[in-house]
């Protein structure tokens, strides 16, 4: 008996499961089409130092360290760093 309503349903349209495949694919390729270009963007923006960067971060921190008289584990160390807040 539920075969028959089952069937009944889809013919009557109530489980248009072909329009809705269809539907989903359509909407899963234009996902797809934003996901690839969002990806493209991405990829164009730098998320890395520079080599300058970096050398100039280096620079700052040892010139810091040496006017505070202080080691690299004072600079990793957060309560070093509390009693710093002019940094």
């Amino acid at each position: 008996m539920t075969e028959q309503i089952i069937l009944k349903d889809y013919e009557n349209g109530v489980g248009s499961i072909d329009i809705n495949r269809k539907k989903s694919l359509m909407r899963s390729n234009e996902l797809d089409e934003i996901a690839l270009e969002d990806m493209r963007q991405k990829s164009k923006v730098r998320t890395r130092f520079s080599e300058f960067s970096k050398k100039l971060y280096a620079a700052t921190k040892n010139k810091i360290l040496k006017q505070l008289n202080a080691s690299e584990e004072d600079w990793i160390n957060p309560k070093w760093q509390l009693k710093k807040p002019h940094l």
